[in-house]
C-alpha cells in the first residue's frame, strides 16, 4: 500500500464522517 493511496483513503474517511455529521441518520 503506497503512501499516496493511504492518504487518499484517510481523506475519503474524513469526508464520509463529515457527511454523517452533516446529515445524521435518525
Amino acid at each position: 500500500m503506497t503512501h499516496g493511496c493511504y492518504s487518499f483513503l484517510m481523506l475519503l474517511l474524513l469526508f464520509t464522517c463529515g457527511l454523517c455529521f452533516s446529515f445524521p441518520r435518525i
